[in-house]
């Protein structure tokens, strides 16, 4: 999956988000409305309105697509940041260690 296309699939799980607090009356208006109009950065600042059982609720209440919609989106974003902790150098000493416990054989092979 594409940025782009990994963009619009968290966008429309996010408008049904908003849909769904709307009938549940959770937030305001215009939080509703920046919800669903604003880009992703801009919504992670809204988010802070919205309690944590409350966004639980939501999920429990999407449908399979869109909660696979959210779950895709959520594995791209961890990938990437995999990838950019990798280049920045972050996970080398982890590696390190990986090999170095292989090579004194504290390691078992895998069936």
């Amino acid at each position: 999956m594409s940025p782009d296309s990994t963009q619009n699939a968290l966008e429309r799980v996010l408008t049904a988000v908003g849909k769904r607090l709307d009938r549940q009356s959770v937030v305001d208006a215009s939080l509703k409305r920046s919800m669903m109009d604003q880009k992703r950065g801009r919504f992670v600042r809204t988010m802070a309105a919205i309690t944590l059982e409350q966004l639980k609720d939501v999920i429990v209440h999407l449908s399979d697509k869109e909660f696979e919609e959210l779950v895709e989106a959520r594995e791209q974003a961890w990938d990437r940041q995999i990838e950019t902790d990798a280049e920045a150098g972050k996970l080398d000493q982890l590696a390190e260690e990986a090999l170095r416990d292989f090579r004194e054989g504290k390691c078992i092979r895998l069936p």
